[in-house]
């Protein structure tokens, strides 16, 4: 078990709908970066690591991002977009505004994050609001 206290966080930074955290964690000498990304209107966390420094942990998670994970909005609606490593594929999650709160309207497979994002892009540019 970690015991991380707030005043031992260095950095957090919100990256495209993903979080970054940066932990000192002084007994192992080194930095811990988490990584937490939207899944389901919920924000888990997806990978925990050590570092040397907080750029270094910062420049590596936001490859990270960019490589898995996206979150963009659109017109009003929002796009989730991630790898999910059991299914090899990456999920997009398209919400729209229902009266006050955002509700799932559709939920599927893409082989990217490029097709994913253009596919839901048309789906919206389809919607009437």
């Amino acid at each position: 078990m970690i015991d991380l206290l707030s005043e031992d966080l260095k950095h957090s930074e919100k990256y495209f709908g993903c979080s970054i955290d940066v932990w000192r964690d002084d007994r192992r000498r080194c930095y811990l970066a988490e990584l937490y990304a939207p899944v389901r209107n919920r924000m888990l966390m997806q990978q925990r690591q050590a570092f040397s420094d907080i750029q270094s942990a910062v420049a590596y998670m936001k490859k990270q991002i960019d490589k898995y994970y996206s979150q963009g909005w659109y017109k009003g609606c929002i796009i989730d977009v991630w790898f999910e490593l059991r299914l090899g594929c990456y999920l997009a999650e398209l919400y729209v505004p229902v009266q006050s709160e955002m509700v799932l309207q559709e939920s599927l497979p893409f082989p990217d994050t490029q097709s994913a994002l253009a596919y839901m892009r048309a789906q919206i540019d389809k919607l009437s609001f």
